[in-house]
């Protein structure tokens, strides 16, 4: 069938420095064609399978085996997929070296001619696939699945170009047939290795979520075939084994783990005493009655108090939702690198009891997971014995199901593909976000059931990529679990609205002048007005439920008093903790946490007061947090007196237990959080504290904090002021307090506040409108509206992201969300930090890679950036790349420094750094003062 023309082509070749080897375009073909068979029968979940298969057959979803109907679309397109190798452009991209001039004449030889003056950088193969399938009758929809397969499907302009612009680059030319000869000949290859005629691929005209997936699996199927190492190159006189036999040992070697195939234990009574060794609460038995009674699963949003098992509900109700939908996996999601660390062993032995005897893939998805001492252990034992088991061996206590970290999902872009991931949540909102290989992580998310915790965490900002999310996620049918522990109902509303891609409720106005009946204004189903609380809102099909939690719960009431100035800190600590007790102080600025714990540390014993915030060495922080855990947590050895001080990280999954509570004013659903710290466990607890109280910082009726303003707004500080009550009911009065902060019906303020209540609001609409502008600027369109096919579909993304951290931090405001690492540079060289036992005092030479373990010691200096330093994130990133990817280029060849910014302080630990002055403190953390001019001191002092 294949031509010798046909046979001469070249698909890789060995660099220059290596022995000559080549592929021939015809092998790379079939062994993409095989591998992307094994795929599809033994990675590819059933529930992937069925949205692609949906996709391009419409009316075929009740025939016998519908799953595998689209095994000849996916086989053909991953045998297809380098067409566009098959072109002059291509083939001359040869060297003058022996062996290149050896293929330049096979070439040659046949007839093929190739042309000296190419356009390599306009005329890309990807894109010339993409146009070799149109020009033979086949649909956009289903070639630029080929022309996205590097990663970026091409803009209207580059194919019009390319085509019209560059034919003889394509072998389109006058006096190129035999170009053309070529190409129709590999096209027609590719249908044989399919077994498909080329009048039915022709008539293939996938839906615009078959064309991401399949994306997405081509572009794994073009990795795995182009590993040198399990498809060997061949010598010129040699041929290949056949491609069978050489997927077959490839697959063997690659061993990626078996699908996850949930059973149905999550029907049994007995199942959370099984799984989590414990008597379910009311919240997790509604959570499985609910699913229970649903056919066609959707989005679940649980809103119940802080400490009701939230966590455990969500890992039993993504088993249910596995079974029903025929997931392979989950992701959760969190709001920070801590919270992430601190749930990954809950998961791991969650994965160990799922009863299907099989190995299961993690990941821990964030910057620093290399870092965390127990995917270590799986990492290392996964390459020295095969599997993990959190409990030791593996015994009944642990069941059958072992835990790896496979070698092929690691990285930030293969990551996403493992069975369970654990990461922060910007790794799910950069599924909305136009950046390369962008249909990897829709793959990955697209098998899974997706948990979103902490939900009430994310911003306006933030919020936006959310919602574009869930309307893919809701596009491909996939599961959503959101938990939250104070959730607006307007919230609530978007999100269903956006996983079910339809538009938001709008309200019609009565107009006088040209209706003629008074219409009454369209009112908002209860599931959005409803105060009833704990709270289950799911989505069977199209139909929203809604059920509320019974059952016994745990409540307190907390006085609230308002503190007139931060002056009355002092005073009232030195009251309430005469006979003892542990207080926490919660501030909304990191240098307000620092002044006040300076303060204190003056006036009471430096050891009984703590200091805890983001700017901390990464190090240092995590050593800060588990003494403080070891003290305050819920077997804590509780000293006799300590004062903690601290910024927003208390506010989500903390389990810290405070007798007293201090904090700055703050929306009233986080302000809840915070309280959420206090008498968490039954404990005794002195005189003076036995019943729960928390005082408020930071307002006054002058107004309120500059750096509080500047990070919640005025309007919503306002209203939670107006509606903060004497004493809070917990869990009773949260969905009251928190729908009337948020609702859009009014408050009635003081005649002397009208006027600045009214300017606020103002301000704060802009805002928000600002802040979901902002966001649309790097998003993705949505699934369903006038989005036919992937051309053009990430024009404009972050392309130029050397150190992956633009992504990142696209996805988060600009608020505290920038993480370098830090390093000390003295006149003699580079060293690390100067504290801490191991390295101290060793030189590190910036042209060549630190050793590993060295490289590690250096990971763990990681901090964050202060906020003003984020407010123009890319000029600050820049700086930090001129160091980071010129200076240390080398250290980036370090898988432990890959991609990392460095803050390289001096002999005095200070730095500049786009005007500020940084020092770093080992009491403090991280200090920082604007240069002003002839100011040699900024930034030192508190």
């Amino acid at each position: 069938m294949l031509s010798w023309r046909t046979r001469a082509l070249w698909a890789k070749k060995s660099i220059e420095s290596q022995n000559g080897q080549w592929l021939p375009l015809y092998v790379h073909m079939s062994d993409a064609a095989e591998v992307a068979k094994l795929l599809w029968h033994h990675w590819v979940p059933s529930c992937t399978k069925r949205k692609i298969c949906q996709g391009i057959f419409k009316s075929r979803i009740d025939s016998f085996n519908f799953e595998d109907s689209a095994i000849p679309c996916f086989t053909f397109l991953a045998a297809g997929h380098d067409l566009g190798k098959a072109t002059p452009v291509f083939q001359g991209r040869l060297h003058h070296s022996e062996f290149d001039d050896s293929l330049y004449n096979q070439i040659i030889e046949v007839g093929l001619s190739l042309e000296n003056n190419t356009h390599p950088h306009e005329a890309r193969h990807h894109w010339s696939s993409q146009l070799i399938l149109e020009k033979y009758g086949f649909s956009r929809k289903l070639a630029v699945i080929l022309g996205g397969h590097h990663g970026q499907p091409p803009s209207y302009k580059q194919l019009n170009d390319l085509r019209m612009a560059y034919k003889k680059d394509l072998g389109w030319g006058k006096g190129q047939e035999t170009w053309n000869d070529v190409q129709e000949t590999l096209l027609e290859y590719a249908l044989a290795l399919a077994d498909v005629t080329k009048q039915e691929a022709q008539s293939w005209q996938p839906d615009i979520t078959a064309q991401v997936l399949l994306n997405g699996l081509v572009i794994m199927v073009d990795w795995i075939v182009s590993n040198e190492l399990d498809f060997p190159y061949v010598d010129l006189s040699e041929r290949a084994k056949p491609s069978i036999e050489r997927a077959y040992e490839s697959w063997d070697m690659l061993n990626l783990p078996d699908c996850w195939c949930p059973s149905n234990d999550w029907m049994n009574t007995d199942y959370y005493l099984k799984h989590f060794s414990y008597q379910p609460r009311p919240v997790q038995t509604a959570m499985l009655n609910i699913l229970k009674k649903t056919n066609n699963p959707g989005i679940v949003i649980l809103e119940a108090p802080m400490g009701e098992g939230k966590t455990e509900a969500a890992l039993a109700a993504a088993e249910s939702m596995a079974y029903t939908t025929k997931r392979s996996g989950i992701f959760f999601a969190l709001p920070t690198q801590a919270s992430a660390n601190g749930l990954f062993l809950r998961i791991c032995r969650w994965i160990e009891k799922l009863g299907d005897g099989v190995d299961h893939s993690v990941q821990l998805a964030h910057g620093k997971a290399n870092l965390n001492e127990l995917y270590n252990s799986i990492i290392k034992s996964t390459k020295e014995q095969g599997a993990f088991w959190v409990g030791g061996e593996e015994s009944e206590g642990t069941g059958d199901d072992a835990i790896i970290v496979h070698d092929w999902f690691t990285g930030r872009k293969k990551g996403i593909l493992a069975d369970f991931v654990i990461g922060t949540i910007d790794q799910v909102l950069m599924g909305s976000l136009k950046q390369k290989h962008l249909a990897l992580r829709h793959l990955g998310l697209a098998n899974k059931v997706v948990i979103l915790d902490e939900c009430h965490a994310y911003d306006a900002y933030m919020s936006q990529y959310l919602y574009k999310v869930l309307n893919w996620l809701g596009a491909y049918n996939v599961p959503v679990i959101v938990l939250s522990a104070t959730l607006p109902g307007d919230k609530r509303k978007q999100l269903i609205e956006s996983y079910l891609n339809q538009d938001p409720l709008v309200e019609q106005e009565y107009d006088p002048l040209f209706d003629n009946n008074i219409h009454q204004a369209k009112s908002l189903p209860s599931w959005v007005t409803t105060l009833d609380y704990p709270i289950i809102t799911l989505t069977d099909g199209y139909k929203i439920l809604q059920e509320k939690v019974h059952g016994k719960r745990r409540s307190i009431s907390v006085a609230i008093d308002v503190l007139s100035s931060d002056e009355q800190i002092l005073t009232i600590i030195e009251d309430l903790l005469s006979d003892g007790g542990c207080a926490g102080i919660i501030v909304n600025t990191v240098k307000k946490a620092q002044q006040i714990a300076c303060c204190l540390r003056e006036h009471f014993n430096e050891d009984c007061v703590y200091l805890l915030h983001s700017r901390f060495i990464a190090a240092e922080r995590a050593q800060k947090e588990k003494v403080l855990f070891e003290k305050l947590g819920a077997e804590g050895k509780r000293p006799y007196r300590c004062i903690v001080v601290g910024t927003q990280i208390f506010e989500q999954s903390c389990d810290l237990d405070f007798d007293v509570l201090i904090s700055d004013i703050c929306p009233m659903d986080l302000l809840i959080q915070r309280i959420g710290r206090l008498h968490r466990h039954n404990r005794n607890r002195p005189d003076k504290l036995q019943n729960p109280a928390c005082y408020i910082l930071g307002m006054s009726e002058s107004g309120f904090d500059r750096g509080t303003e500047l990070i919640y707004g005025k309007y919503l500080l306002m209203k939670t002021r107006a509606l903060l009550p004497s004493q809070i009911n917990i869990p009773d009065d949260i969905p009251l307090l928190v729908q009337e902060t948020y609702c859009s019906d009014e408050l009635t303020m003081p005649q002397e506040l009208c006027d600045e209540y009214e300017e606020a609001k103002s301000l704060h609409e802009r805002q928000i409108a600002k802040k979901q502008t902002k966001a649309m600027d790097f998003q993705i369109s949505d699934p369903y509206k006038g989005l036919g096919d992937l051309v053009g579909w990430l024009d404009s993304s972050i392309t130029e992201d050397p150190s992956g951290k633009r992504g990142e931090a696209t996805v988060r405001d600009t608020y505290d969300s920038i993480e370098v690492l830090v390093i000390q540079r003295c006149s003699i060289g580079f060293y690390k930090i100067p504290w801490g036992t191991e390295f101290r005092n060793i030189k590190i030479t910036s042209d060549i890679p630190p050793e590993p373990e060295l490289a590690k010691a250096i990971a763990e200096c990681s901090i964050q950036l202060p906020h003003e330093l984020c407010w123009d994130i890319d000029k600050t990133i820049k700086e930090l790349e001129m160091i980071s990817l010129h200076e240390l280029r080398a250290w980036q060849q370090s898988s432990w420094l890959k991609g990392e910014l460095f803050l390289v302080l001096d002999d005095k630990n200070s730095a500049d750094l786009c005007g500020y002055r940084l020092h770093y403190d080992q009491l403090y953390g991280l200090l920082s003062n604007k240069i002003e001019e002839g100011d040699v001191n900024a930034g030192k002092g508190i």
